[in-house]
């Protein structure tokens, strides 16, 4: 992929609603028949397994990936990893819509464990791949997972092999990391995706704002470049996004087994560039906002928290002369000139409107 084939353009999708890759629940399908003798039809043996790794997570916040236990792999392959890839794609979406990806022809993986990244757009079209993991067992499972037509791909073991790529991808890994590697500032662009919890959240948070310091500048999804205000305005709000999965039969029978279900998929995330982004994202000055919390219904009115600077806002529809809004977290919005300012309310006065950008 060069400048001259740039990624086309893809809007992210305006219901926010994402399914799993076909392609890839079949490759997991054949490692689940070929090292465990099962099925994703063996709802109840994988949902067991899935408890056993959760409890694991939650009592081990900080420990290592299990990946020599063959109930964490199960665990992985038919529930981690198909969520997460659905979390990805639509950070990948962002991206996609702002042309983050243009010009750049290879990435590393680092702490790729079982990635799902070839299975995703564009990074079919990138020329070269690669994937480190401190794990060789992760690593060769990875190397199973993947389709053998893709030529491209390597496997780094060791961390004397690092080299700089185009694009740096962190998937569950920035915030986990001691100390942020010198190599990762030889990156132009990099993509980070965390758990959306409040200190995932907030450590990202901190590190974009430090990674900004370094020279890089914040495409998504953040719409300015100033400091974060959900960090510097409180101690307790953080970035974070939402879609919808639209369920299918294997999960929903998986499920059926489990305390915990997905209708809808959280996550934070940053895109990042040593170029800054497209002139469409700040041309608007302070009416364009990005959509950080979900829609809250209040005595007499609608709030919704923003972001467009440094300031931590929120919209506010007065019930009275609006219907509920449709807004959704995540989306980017146009607000009509002249509102009405109060204290930390963008007030929306009667017929006037807010438009959906993305």
């Amino acid at each position: 992929m060069s400048q001259k084939n740039q990624v086309k353009t893809k809007f992210p999708r305006s219901d926010r609603r994402y399914e799993v890759s076909s392609d890839l629940l079949i490759r997991v399908e054949q490692l689940l028949k070929k090292h465990h003798q099962l099925t994703l039809r063996s709802s109840k043996e994988i949902a067991n397994c899935i408890v056993k790794a959760s409890n694991y997570y939650i009592e081990n916040p900080k420990a290592p990936t299990l990946w020599t236990e063959k109930w964490f792999q199960i665990a992985y392959l038919t529930y981690y990893l198909p969520l997460n890839s659905v979390r990805l794609q639509a950070v990948v979406d962002q991206g996609l819509s702002l042309g983050f990806f243009n010009g750049l022809n290879s990435y590393l993986d680092f702490g790729s464990g079982l990635s799902s990244t070839p299975f995703l757009e564009p990074f079919g079209q990138f020329r070269s791949a690669f994937f480190f993991d401190r794990s060789s067992q992760a690593l060769r499972l990875h190397e199973e997972l993947v389709p053998s037509s893709q030529a491209s791909l390597q496997w780094i073991h060791s961390s004397q092999q690092l080299k700089t790529k185009d694009l740096l991808v962190l998937s569950y890994v920035a915030t986990e990391l001691s100390e942020w590697p010198s190599l990762f500032d030889t990156f132009e662009s990099i993509l980070i995706v965390e758990p959306s919890t409040r200190d995932d959240g907030r450590a990202l948070q901190d590190l974009r704002d430090r990674l900004l310091k370094r020279g890089y500048y914040a495409w998504a999804p953040c719409l300015h470049q100033k400091v974060c205000p959900l960090l510097a305005e409180s101690k307790r709000d953080w970035c974070h996004d939402r879609v919808h999965l639209t369920p299918i039969e294997m999960f929903t029978e998986i499920e059926s087994f489990l305390p915990m279900k997905n209708s809808t998929l959280t996550y934070s995330y940053l895109l990042l560039k040593k170029t800054p982004p497209p002139v469409c994202t700040t041309d608007f000055a302070g009416s364009v906002a990005r959509a950080v919390g979900d829609l809250l219904e209040e005595r007499g009115k609608y709030r919704q928290m923003v972001c467009r600077g440094e300031k931590r806002e929120f919209i506010s529809w007065l019930k009275k002369e609006h219907e509920k809004p449709v807004t959704q977290r995540g989306q980017t919005l146009v607000l009509p000139v002249g509102s009405e300012i109060k204290g930390d309310e963008i007030r929306i006065s009667q017929g006037q409107k807010v438009n959906i950008l993305e």
